[in-house]
Formats: structure tokens, sequence, C-alpha cells
């Protein structure tokens, strides 16, 4: 079984205030190998609590050997809020989405 890092999103709208019932999507952008291990490409989802927060387990794809990012969608129930890549750091501790976005 594949390591994994826990990578928090936080949502808030423009009036400051926590989005709840975002989905939060991340799919790898290509197949990787983690030390012989083929990673699929895979799709994590998950859903924004009352906070505004969400965590989901993605396997660090800085282990990777092919370059591989995830691409992030961030959507509400009437359109996509947002969309970037980021690349998951391996790390015991949990990292926060905005210190890993590519810009």
């Amino acid at each position: 079984m594949l390591a994994t890092t826990n990578v928090k999103f936080r949502l808030f709208g423009a009036n400051g205030l926590p989005i709840l019932g975002a989905l939060i999507t991340a799919i790898l952008t290509r197949q990787d190998t983690d030390g012989g291990s083929v990673c699929k490409i895979y799709s994590v989802q998950g859903v924004s609590n009352e906070d505004g927060e969400c965590v989901l387990a993605l396997w660090p794809n800085s282990r990777g050997t092919t370059g591989s990012q995830y691409s992030v969608s961030v959507a509400s129930k009437l359109a996509v809020i947002d969309e970037y890549t980021i690349t998951v750091p391996e790390s015991l501790s949990t990292v926060l989405v905005e210190s890993i976005k590519s810009t």
C-alpha cells in the first residue's frame, strides 16, 4: 500500500464566510511509480464542512518518477469555484493546500 499525505483545503466565499458543501476533486495527472509500485491515475473527492474545510489523503507524488501532479477542481452546486494543480510532498503532518498550489 502506498503512503499518503493529508492535504487540508480551506474554502471561504467573497464575504469571508466558510463555504459549506463544496466538492473538492483531486485527480493524478498521469500514471506514476513509487519504489517499484505503480500508482495509477485515480481520483480522490471530499466535501467541505461547516468550517469550509476538507482533508484529502493523497499519495505524495513528489515521490514519483514521472513528474505527475494533481489537477484539483473545487465546485459548488452551481459552478466551478477554482481549478489548479498541486504537487503533494511526503509529510507526516497535514499540509495546507495554499502552500503547495502551482501559480
